[in-house]
């Protein structure tokens, strides 16, 4: 009989418990973790999105074309009416939910926390692939984007998670 080959232990594996927090906007994200040792969370990414903040004017879209009814006076539009920004927090929303499945196949966090504003969390929540939202374990529908970064981690542990 063959002695079997002992196989080493991922190191990630062994008791781990570390948790990512989401904090993301449509014009910026931030992820902090919570390594599970008693310390606040930190900040290991931010994403800047400027664009996220221009109003619907600012944004350049192509407009729907227009059609004339044959049996009225009626303009009709070519196509969906889709607000600009909404379609750059949908590309937003999927830039993080890829990011976090990389994350997630890296092994890179146990637990998973979403904050967001209620609209853009939906959005978050549509764009990630089922794999990922099993480690969610939390979400908060808040907007604490705009907390200064000493007072955020503090709010998170604070956080009334659904």
């Amino acid at each position: 009989m063959r002695p079997r080959a002992l196989r080493h232990p991922d190191i990630r594996s062994l008791s781990r418990n570390v948790t990512w927090y989401l904090v993301a906007h449509r014009s910026g994200a931030r992820v902090f973790e919570d390594r599970g040792d008693g310390d606040i969370p930190h900040c290991i990414q931010a994403f800047d999105r400027p664009e996220g903040r221009l109003k619907g004017r600012e944004i350049e879209s192509s407009r729907p074309g227009r059609l004339f009814s044959l049996s009225s006076s009626e303009k009709h539009a070519v196509g969906a009416h889709v607000d600009a920004r909404d379609t750059l927090a949908q590309e937003f929303a999927k830039k993080l939910a890829s990011l976090l499945h990389d994350s997630r196949s890296r092994q890179e966090f146990d637990r998973l926390v979403l904050v967001a504003e209620p609209r853009f969390l939906g959005r978050l929540r549509g764009a990630m692939d089922e794999a990922t939202l099993k480690y969610v374990a939390g979400t908060s529908a808040t907007e604490l984007w705009d907390f200064e970064a000493p007072d955020l981690p503090q709010k998170l542990l604070e956080l009334k998670l659904g």
